[in-house]
């Protein structure tokens, strides 16, 4: 959702915007911090990201502003406070099941009397999320559209609906070759509920073209599937997965912990923000869509970095849709790019590290 649609029709129902504590969840909207801070001098904000990339700006923003009754969290969804809010504001998720359980945890952290803002845009589905509204909330009612978004208010919490995170998890079985595993997923997360095709392609070659490695680095590591794989196929490997959802964190972790490995070689990082050391292997399947928009910025990014923490003869191996230029985009930042395996759909591409290759 556009920040200045989002600030826009928040502003015009300021009158709704009071309590003495306030959520926010998944909001990218430094400026609406500010923003209820104007409103209210006295009112404890807790601000919630599942981003990793714009939960760092949040919190300089309170560090800088000496704001001592805001924080800012990096966490999957709405933990129970100490005390229950009188206010959450949502961010209209992507995906029913998303919707469903954030709207579900977020009923599980506002007291009896309190109140549900839910923010979106008009074609990202936020009239269908009223009959989601009605299964946690007792009153629901659209109370404003402006700049195509819309505001529903919803207040009552039932509590005698499931909230706990864990209704909405999902194990199912991968095998490749002599490989089984059990990977862990929630709505929002790559990969939610079934393999993904590229990343099935990316496993074929990994049995059938294997790399020689010793430190493995899985980049976008979604519910944890290529890493946790390699860990399976080889014990002895040391692994990293990295990334920037902390939904998706938790599903790695425990697909990590339910195939022997530890969660402690699960860690935040955008793109390689926060990778330490060097890899002989990094294995990525990126996103490569915003919304509804084709973005190769991750893939790009990944792409930039990579040499930084490749050993000399490593090795970087990505899958990715057949219409995404990977194989020219591998060998402009790498110097060199050779193309593993392909289908109708996707490419898997390599490149192997140089010494002094760096992009600049």
């Amino acid at each position: 959702m556009p920040q200045p649609a989002a600030l826009s029709i928040l502003r015009r129902s300021a009158h709704m915007l009071g309590g003495e504590r306030i959520m926010v969840v998944d909001s990218n909207v430094v400026e609406l911090r500010r923003f209820l801070r104007e409103l209210n001098d006295r009112a404890e904000l807790q601000l919630q990201y599942d981003n990793y990339a714009h939960y760092p700006h949040a919190d300089a923003d309170i560090r800088e502003s000496r704001d001592s009754k805001a924080r800012a969290i990096f966490a999957p969804w709405c933990e129970m406070p100490t005390a229950a809010h009188d206010l959450v504001i949502l961010f209209l998720p992507k995906g029913k099941e998303l919707r469903e359980l954030l709207i579900g945890r977020c009923a599980a952290v506002i007291q009896s009397n309190g109140r549900l803002l839910l923010v979106g845009p008009l074609r990202g589905g936020i009239k269908s999320a009223r009959k989601v509204l009605q299964q946690y909330f007792e009153n629901v009612v659209c109370v404003d559209t402006a700049r195509h978004c819309a505001i529903y208010l919803a207040d009552t919490p039932r509590y005698g609906q499931p909230r706990n995170h864990r209704d909405w998890l999902i194990s199912y079985q991968v095998s490749t070759g002599s490989v089984d595993l059990t990977v862990r997923s929630y709505p929002g997360v790559f990969s939610h509920g079934r393999l993904n095709e590229g990343s099935q392609l990316l496993l074929q070659t990994l049995r059938d073209d294997p790399v020689s490695a010793t430190r493995v680095l899985d980049v976008g590591c979604g519910c944890g599937l290529l890493g946790t794989w390699m860990y399976v196929a080889n014990p002895k490997t040391q692994i990293s997965m990295v990334d920037t959802s902390a939904r998706a964190l938790l599903a790695a972790s425990e697909t990590a912990e339910a195939n022997g490995l530890t969660s402690k070689s699960v860690r935040p990082s955008d793109v390689l923000s926060d990778a330490n050391g060097t890899y002989d292997l990094i294995l990525s399947n990126p996103p490569f869509h915003q919304g509804l928009n084709v973005d190769h910025s991750v893939l790009v990014a990944l792409l930039r970095t990579a040499p930084m923490v490749l050993a000399p003869g490593s090795v970087i191996r990505i899958v990715v849709n057949r219409f995404i230029a990977c194989q020219s985009l591998m060998s402009k930042h790498l110097g060199n790019c050779r193309l593993v395996a392909e289908n109708s759909k996707y490419e898997v591409c390599e490149s192997t590290a140089h010494k002094d290759r760096y992009n600049t």
